[in-house]
């Protein structure tokens, strides 16, 4: 009875926006013409290239990363308008042991069918009508989920967004998503080998050590629905964010919050305070709907063999202040900022993205690994029961005119860390001084115990990311961005990063 009501809510969803999107551009055609439209069409996005190197005992590497993201929307008429987005995307910014020698991928152009995250198709394809009378917005179609919990850019859906902005407290935001993806769990399924013994091979701690054949993750969706409500408002020097996810037959409750207030003593000088939390409670008997086998195989938290690894309830909270100094008619400016997270419940895999909407210090510490593993993912690292994870940074900024540049130092301890192919092989997390770093669940993932495929196994670390950040605009829209970042502690490498971006 439960799956005829949701189909039928589903059909008639869809066609009351086909219809209503048919009826309005059917009239459309008698008042005006195509051109209208298209004469008043925009493009937003961005394009960028990346270079990147790792050295150092705990990992080597090059890649270069291209990828263009534009997307066209026409000019209102009535209120309605149409949008489409272009996404190519080819190579990684991430390197772990591979190198550029055939980074060109032959004479004729780059090649997109040698690996699921290599594409060049349309990614966004969604109808918008503006109610201005009614300060509302209705969007269908495909598009990136627009949340704290998800990577803006890269995780997509297909569903309905809806935004009011009449109420004076709150921005009152809807979203509601029948197929999606998130790209950080997208990247993650292609290791997965569903051999004999389901195991996921990837973070250093069990690479190399399993078989079994590749499996069916390339164009996988999520078909688990997923109900958004989001309030937000900016008043002044005072905002707010307070959103709550429910995911069918995944989890109860995914909550995103935070408040910021800017104190401001004069002209110049400026306080703000920051305060986030996220949360996340996984339902018992929770289940994927997908093609894929990572997702299939990962089990529930009842079942015999996953209970003693996943965590149920998952908490993160966030805490930072920054100064900032301002002279308004100067070309000069800088600002200092500190703070500290942490992690509760009994693991803190609380967002869809490894860090969504979270403000925190440092770049490489939840970006070096390839699908980001580390960080607040629902599947990374944090979906460990018995993980946690301490941070503490500190980072300074200083511009003046087309140049900013900045220094950044944060503190990572952790107990379930995804680290480099070569600090597991040959570096600092090899033999015996790897076993003292290892956790009780990389061990049995090691011996075979462990069979979740969604259960990252990593190491117990402490150390420092310390390094300068740089950019310097070269017009509005082109700038030059990148860092030089070193691991100082139980992990020892760097990571130096060019990339030139333009946005639309």
């Amino acid at each position: 009875m439960k799956k005829k009501t949701k189909t039928a809510l589903k059909t008639s969803v869809y066609s009351m926006l086909i219809l209503g999107t048919i009826g309005s551009f059917g009239s459309l055609q008698a008042k005006t013409n195509l051109m209208d439209a298209l004469q008043n069409s925009t493009i937003d996005g961005f394009g960028f290239m990346r270079w990147a190197v790792v050295n150092g005992k705990d990992g080597n590497g090059q890649r270069y990363q291209l990828r263009l993201k534009p997307t066209v929307t026409t000019g209102e008429v009535d209120g309605w308008s149409v949008s489409a987005g272009l996404f190519f995307s080819i190579g990684s910014s991430t390197p772990d042991n591979n190198y550029t020698n055939d980074e060109i991928q032959g004479s004729r152009g780059f090649r997109t069918d040698m690996g699921g995250s290599d594409v060049f198709n349309i990614s966004n394809f969604y109808v918008t009508k503006n109610i201005s009378s009614w300060k509302t917005l209705l969007r269908a179609g495909v598009m990136n989920p627009l949340t704290p919990m998800n990577d803006v850019n890269l995780d997509r859906g297909i569903g309905v967004y809806a935004k009011n902005t009449s109420v004076d407290w709150a921005n009152i935001t809807f979203l509601w998503q029948d197929s999606w993806m998130s790209d950080d769990i997208y990247i993650r399924s292609f290791s997965y080998q569903g051999g004999n013994n389901h195991k996921y091979v990837g973070g250093g701690a069990n690479a190399g050590i399993l078989s079994g054949t590749f499996n069916n993750s390339i164009g996988a969706g999520i078909g688990n629905d997923l109900v958004s409500i989001g309030l937000s408002k900016e008043t002044g020097d005072f905002k707010y964010r307070l959103w709550y996810t429910y995911g069918e037959k995944l989890f109860n409750y995914m909550i995103f919050a935070d408040t910021s207030y800017t104190y401001r003593l004069n002209d110049t000088n400026s306080f703000t305070i920051l305060g986030q939390i996220a949360a996340t409670g996984m339902q018992n008997d929770f289940h994927y709907l997908s093609k894929s086998k990572f997702l299939q195989e990962s089990g529930a938290i009842n079942s015999p063999y996953s209970a003693k690894d996943i965590a149920k309830h998952r908490g993160v909270y966030n805490i930072n202040a920054t100064y900032k100094y301002a002279p308004p008619e100067s070309k000069f400016s800088f600002d200092v900022n500190v703070g500290g997270a942490g992690t509760f419940g009994d693991g803190y895999g609380a967002l869809i993205d490894n860090t969504g909407g979270l403000k925190l210090g440092g770049q490489i510490w939840n970006t070096f690994d390839g699908a980001e593993r580390n960080g607040f993912g629902i599947t990374g690292a944090g979906a460990l029961k018995g993980s946690y994870l301490n941070l503490g940074y500190a980072t300074i900024n200083g511009q003046y005119g087309k140049l900013n540049l900045g220094f950044n130092v944060t503190f990572i301890d952790t107990n379930n860390y995804v680290v480099l192919s070569k600090a597991s092989r040959s570096g600092s997390m090899s033999g015996a001084a790897g076993d003292m770093h290892r956790t009780l669940t990389a061990k049995g993932v090691a011996s075979g115990s462990a069979i979740n495929p969604t259960v990252t196994s990593g190491f117990k670390v402490h150390y420092f990311e310390i390094g300068p950040t740089y950019r310097y605009n070269f017009t509005k829209n082109l700038a030059l961005i990148g860092y030089w970042k070193f691991a100082v502690g139980d992990l020892s490498f760097n990571i130096l990063r060019w990339q030139v971006m333009y946005t639309f």
